[in-house]
């Protein structure tokens, strides 16, 4: 499915930037916004991995 002109442009602004680089700090700002079992399991979850894809 095509996204909006301006998901695409951002994401072909980001991705250069972020693909193929490891997650090594992550500030949660909002908690809230968070929709998973834990904030605490959601971070520790993501921290170390590697983004393939934007």
């Amino acid at each position: 499915m095509p996204e909006m002109p301006e998901v695409e442009q951002v994401k072909k602004t980001l991705a250069p930037h972020v693909i193929v680089r490891k997650i090594e700090a992550i500030d949660v700002r909002l908690g809230r916004l968070i929709k998973y079992h834990s904030l605490k399991k959601f971070v520790s979850g993501l921290l170390g991995k590697i983004i393939l894809d934007v």
